[in-house]
């Protein structure tokens, strides 16, 4: 009759476990997008797996760059961030219930920017750098200019008077 006993302990003690392991609570995974800065990015993409396997869960980030996901049972994930201009960021991050909110913060690099190609200038820059320029000297020297000056300066000219 002993020998009876310890497999119905043995049974029980499995069922135990088995209720334990699906009584965990569920928990959320988010954070903030940023870049270099530790300016918020809105609208990247944010996703997170469980593995290769399994088909990611994703999400934009808000306005203020933040993001969440809820109800994800606990284990081990990889958040995956993603946006047009910044290099793509990789975390591996694990959530379990006893902390049942992990709050991340994904700094984003940007990208290199390529070297400027050497293009020709276009024609009107190159007119723009042709058009002769005046000294104030060329100004004074002008024929007439001091005959001009001092008709001002006596009253006027033929124009003022009526």
């Amino acid at each position: 009759m002993k020998a009876f006993i310890f497999p119905r302990y043995l049974f029980f003690f499995c069922l135990w476990l088995g209720v334990l392991a699906f009584a965990q609570e569920p928990v959320s995974i988010g954070g903030k997008v940023t870049d270099a800065k530790g300016l918020s990015i809105p609208g990247a993409t944010v996703r997170v797996s469980t593995g290769e396997q399994s088909k990611p869960v994703e999400t934009l980030t808000d306005l203020d760059g933040s993001f969440t996901f809820q109800g994800l049972p606990a284990g081990v994930y990889q958040l995956t961030v993603e946006i047009a201009g910044f290099l793509k960021a990789t975390k591996d991050t694990v959530a379990t219930s006893a902390d049942a909110s992990r709050n991340l913060t994904i700094k984003l690099e940007s990208l290199p920017r390529p070297p400027r190609p050497n293009v020709p200038r276009p024609a009107a820059e190159q007119q723009a750098q042709d058009t002769p320029t005046f000294q104030a000297a060329d100004v004074t020297d002008l024929p007439g200019l001091n005959q001009f000056q001092q008709d001002l300066a006596q009253g006027g000219g033929d124009a003022a008077t009526p």
